[in-house]
């Protein structure tokens, strides 16, 4: 099984990870292939898991660590940052 399970894991913080795994592409219950596959990975660490929200690929699972510890910031506060980095990418744009 471990074979045909791949894994990309990307740090978001000391105590925080993103992780995508697939597997069990081929199998005649994938859910059951990953459920098991994911039962292994994280234990009793605590995490959260994301899925298809149609449900029709469950070969496919995105778990995330403790995101309590992540650097979030006001939504309003990161709207007008992303706004001013867009508009001074265009004035370098300009200007070059």
């Amino acid at each position: 099984m471990s074979d045909k399970v791949k894994i990309f894991e990307q740090q978001l913080s000391e105590k925080c990870k993103f992780t995508i795994i697939v597997g069990g592409v081929y199998s005649n219950n994938p859910k059951s292939v990953m459920d098991e596959v994911i039962s292994n990975y994280v234990g009793d660490s605590p995490h959260n898991q994301w899925i298809d929200i149609k449900l029709n690929n469950p070969w496919t699972r995105v778990i995330t660590g403790d995101i309590r510890d992540l650097p979030f910031e006001n939504f309003k506060t990161f709207l007008k940052r992303r706004e001013r980095k867009e508009k001074l990418n265009k004035i370098n744009e300009i200007s070059k």
